[in-house]
């Protein structure tokens, strides 16, 4: 199965971390799409289908949980997985309430990645 990525975050930073783990993952660079905006994400979604897609929670223009509302309301049912700082409760419930299929929290290291990934695609394949 060859997997495709959309990592949404501002911090170019964070990019790179995400996608050396996801490289490191034996996923093609070539696979790997990121966006710094919420504004690009939903553009490249609507351009592109995705394997899984990585959320930051907050980005310049918008909401990470506005950007999964806005995916979703565009038909797009691929794995989401919200990654953030804010790991409360009330955070998490309304990250799967807006449409997310995980969360990870800041700071993680690859193996956590590696886990909710593979729990990403284990789910997409029972639905």
């Amino acid at each position: 199965m060859r997997l495709s990525v959309l990592v949404v975050d501002n911090s170019p930073v964070m990019r790179n971390v995400i996608i050396s783990a996801l490289t490191a993952m034996n996923i093609h660079p070539d696979n790997i799409i990121s966006a710094d905006t919420g504004e690009q994400a939903i553009d490249l979604v609507k351009e592109k289908t995705f394997s899984i897609l990585m959320v930051s929670w907050k980005l310049p223009d918008m909401l990470g949980l506005d950007i999964i509302r806005a995916i979703r309301a565009e038909g797009v049912n691929a794995p989401i997985l919200m990654v953030t700082n804010a790991g409360g409760r009330d955070d998490v419930l309304s990250a799967f309430e807006a449409g997310a299929n995980q969360y990870l929290v800041k700071p993680f290291n690859s193996n956590d990645l590696r886990a909710k990934i593979e729990l990403l695609l284990i789910q997409s394949c029972e639905t």
